[in-house]
């Protein structure tokens, strides 16, 4: 009799065990199941600026056709702003990982800020610091990589050598990475190369949750030659070119097809002739892209449309970020990333903390 109940029990054991989910399934494979949007792809575009991309659609359509299929099949506006304070590169990058404005706000915590306001070349540097070494409290900014990968989601960073070298592989690396219940490296996936084929290829074969990447062709075009020169022209056919081999992917790769959405913005544009960046009041320094492309995004909507109820085109005015009317901005991306995974915000963050930003 004891040996009869000793076999029953030893039977419902087996299958409990069989019933019961894979303990090899990794976390991210268990969390994908309940993803809105498995893969999220996020474009930046150094010196993308939002009235030469206008102009370049316009008078060079078939070199341009890639930008064009993300505007016609997506939800964008070639009018969104960068941070208020500052139109640099890395300090725009900032913005759009971590949710803050570049300083804090008047009436406000100056924590509310990132406050990179570097530019740092990776082999210049002798004394490198962290993001988090910045801000008056010392506090560690978390960024959308923290998110992401503390929720058990897998991320991916393709960059160009010494563009995010501090302010994200070493600031969100297992060094400065805050510990969290999967490590304290943020960033599973990393290439710094000049080639943007390599980039795409460890895109492609990474598979991550969220990607960042990254082109730096017409930040450089701009500076040396100017924003109206032929050789910005050719950089920005480049990045169209980029953009195409990225889409061919995502049509292809049974993993990404259906399964992918796009955001491209730029950090800022450039003064014409070469005049660079740094004049936050010129409409051409200051106005960017915002492109969503991919599943469950409205096909050919503007984005001010899609959001009158929280955002307002601002034509050519710079809207402060305690103005009522917001624009919409390169900071507003990083929480659109976790709203599309299903993830919350960025914690401490300003720009769009609410999710609010609609893409449908």
């Amino acid at each position: 009799m004891k040996l009869a109940l000793l076999f029953s029990l030893f039977s419902l054991l087996a299958l409990a065990i069989l019933a019961s989910p894979a303990q090899s399934e990794s976390p991210a494979s268990q969390k994908e199941a309940h993803a809105r949007i498995p893969h999220v792809i996020q474009i930046g575009v150094d010196a993308g600026g939002g009235i030469y991309l206008e102009k370049f659609l316009k008078e060079h359509p078939a070199d341009f056709k890639n930008f064009q299929r993300l505007i016609d099949e997506g939800a964008s506006t070639l009018n969104a702003r960068t941070d208020y304070f500052i139109t640099i590169t890395q300090p725009n990058f900032t913005c759009m990982i971590t949710g803050r404005p570049a300083q804090g706000l008047d009436g406000m915590s100056e924590d509310i800020g990132h406050h990179w306001m570097k530019n740092w070349d990776l082999q210049k540097v002798k004394d490198p610091q962290s993001i988090h070494d910045m801000n008056p409290g010392k506090q560690y900014l978390s960024s959308v990589f923290d998110v992401v990968h503390d929720a058990g989601f897998t991320t991916g960073l393709y960059w160009e050598p010494n563009k995010f070298h501090y302010n994200v592989v070493l600031s969100y690396g297992p060094k400065y990475g805050k510990e969290g219940p999967h490590g304290r490296n943020k960033i599973d996936f990393e290439i710094g190369s000049k080639e943007a084929a390599d980039r795409l290829a460890l895109l492609q074969k990474s598979q991550a949750t969220f990607s960042f990447l990254y082109f730096n062709d017409c930040d450089k075009a701009g500076h040396q030659f100017g924003y109206l020169s032929q050789e910005y022209l050719d950089a920005f056919k480049r990045v169209d070119r980029y953009i195409g081999d990225l889409l061919k992917i995502v049509d292809t790769d049974p993993e990404w097809k259906d399964r992918t959405v796009i955001i491209l913005s730029g950090d800022h544009g450039g003064k014409p002739p070469r005049e660079g960046h740094g004049d936050i009041t010129e409409p051409k320094v200051y106005t960017i892209p915002v492109i969503v492309w991919g599943k469950d995004v409205a096909k050919g909507a503007d984005l001010y449309e899609l959001n009158k109820d929280s955002r307002k085109n601002p034509g050519n005015a710079r809207p402060a970020y305690g103005d009522a009317n917001q624009p919409i901005r390169n900071g507003d991306t990083g929480n659109l990333v976790l709203s599309l995974l299903g993830l919350p915000p960025i914690p401490g963050s300003y720009i769009n903390h609410k999710q609010d930003l609609k893409v449908r």
